[in-house]
C-alpha cells in the first residue's frame, strides 16, 4: 500500500501499514470523505479530507515519511 499525505506545503509518502488516531467523529469524517470521493470511476488521485483545503504545491514529489 502506498499513501501520500499532503498538508500545507509538505507531502509525505507512507509505504505500508500505518496507524491513524482521532476522535470517533473525526475518523468517521475521514472515512466518509474517502468513500464519497472514491466512486466507481475513481482509480487514483487526490481527495480532500476536510472542507477547507489549504493551497497545495502542484507537481512536487512527496518525501519519505522520515525524511
Amino acid at each position: 500500500m502506498k499513501i501520500i499525505i499532503n498538508y500545507s506545503n509538505t507531502k509525505r509518502q507512507i509505504n505500508g501499514d500505518f496507524e491513524i488516531c482521532g476522535s470517533k467523529d473525526d475518523l468517521t469524517r475521514v472515512a466518509n470523505q474517502i468513500l464519497t470521493y472514491t466512486g466507481i470511476n475513481f482509480s487514483y488521485g487526490w481527495i480532500p479530507v476536510h472542507f477547507n483545503l489549504p493551497s497545495r504545491e502542484p507537481n512536487t514529489p512527496p518525501k519519505d515519511w522520515d525524511e
